[in-house]
């Protein structure tokens, strides 16, 4: 197991070493992907390795891999939150603010409706299903808190999934408790920017120190995510090994199948963000030009 751990710690060091030398994060995180898939398959064939050492080998890589996902889900919630009440304190003329309040969430429903759409038809049409995937007991934990709000979800009428849109108890939104906790969040967004708007019109100075707090937190909320998303290609690193230790060949062609339907559906919904900046006569590709640093 030391030996492993070694030779992973040596891959995790030519990361950093490709980072000095100016590799971009996507070209590094590719790099990651195929390095990890191949020491996971190395140590799949037990050259030198028992079941065991594998075993316990896996159980320290997976903390990097776990650790990293965490890290993900933990700055999703906070950084809606952040952008949704810093876009909205910054409305100068508070008579669009409802329209642009409706066309946000609109935008959100809509978009999150064509995504799922999309992904639906592709994974029919290319038969992808999670067969072979590798699950452990987060895994599998996650498919039950997924189950359960499957079912919860379906249970509701029209206007009880309208109404479970509405915060109830933010923190408990933040915290994803809910099929529609995300939606929630950006509604409370919303409302806590208008808030801030009507206080900047009534007492401008306190409105102003209130805007100038959420552009600060916005600052520091962007630099989490750029930190945590730089550590991309170590978590990939991480997770990939796991999978070629615990999967078949035919089961890693199959996340090889996955991974590129999964960036054709990313072209897709690039191609139907397009066609909605185009509808409010935006120049997608002056956008996209624009954004995609951020995008990347």
């Amino acid at each position: 197991m030391v030996l492993n751990l070694i030779v992973f710690i040596a891959l995790l060091v030519i990361l950093v070493v490709l980072s000095r030398r100016g590799w971009s994060l996507a070209n590094r995180a590719m790099t990651a992907l195929v390095i990890g898939a191949a020491y996971g398959l190395v140590l799949q064939s037990g050259i030198g390795n028992t079941v065991d050492s594998v075993n316990a080998t896996l159980s320290w890589t997976n903390l990097l891999g776990a650790s990293y996902i965490s890290l993900l889900k933990m700055i999703i919630m906070p950084l809606v939150l952040v952008m949704m009440v810093a876009a909205v304190v910054k409305i100068e003329d508070t008579a669009t603010l409802g329209k642009i309040g409706g066309l946000v969430i609109g935008l959100l429903l809509t978009t999150t409706m064509l995504a799922a759409v999309i992904g639906a038809l592709l994974s029919a049409g290319f038969n992808l299903t999670a067969d072979g995937l590798v699950q452990g007991e987060r895994e599998l934990a996650r498919a039950s808190v997924l189950v359960t709000r499957q079912t919860v979800v379906a249970d509701l009428a029209l206007p009880q999934i309208l109404v479970s849109f509405l915060p109830t108890n933010i923190f408990s939104d933040l915290a994803g408790s809910r099929p529609t906790s995300i939606i929630a969040v950006v509604i409370f967004g919303i409302l806590l920017g208008i808030a801030g708007l009507l206080v900047k019109q009534e007492k401008p100075e306190m409105g102003l120190q209130f805007q100038r707090a959420m552009d600060l937190a916005q600052v520091i909320v962007l630099k989490l995510v750029n930190m945590i998303i730089g550590l991309t290609p170590y978590g990939v690193l991480a997770l990939m090994t796991k999978v070629g230790a615990q999967s078949s060949a035919s089961d890693i062609l199959s996340l090889i199948q996955f991974v590129l339907v999964s960036y054709l559906a990313i072209m897709l919904m690039f191609l139907v963000h397009a066609a909605i900046l185009m509808f409010f006569r935006v120049n997608p590709l002056l956008y996209f030009k624009r954004a995609w640093p951020a995008l990347i």
